[in-house]
């Protein structure tokens, strides 16, 4: 539920930051999306690779600084 509740504000944080300090339309904010998309799914794909040369550890540190 907690999950549920963080992306529904989350979601609506990202509409209006496109908007409003982006300038973003609708095909702005689509290619907006696409990019995150890519993003996550590149990650996800690299993950393997990466957990094995620096270990589980590294990588959620790293995450939480980036």
């Amino acid at each position: 539920m907690m999950n549920l509740t963080g992306v529904g504000g989350f979601s609506i944080w990202v509409v209006l930051y496109a908007r409003e300090h982006l300038g973003l339309f609708a095909i702005g904010f689509g290619l907006f999306i696409a990019a995150g998309a890519f993003g996550g799914i590149a990650g996800s794909r690299a993950y393997g690779f990466l957990e094995r040369w620096f270990g589980t550890v590294f990588i959620l540190r790293a995450g939480l600084i980036v």
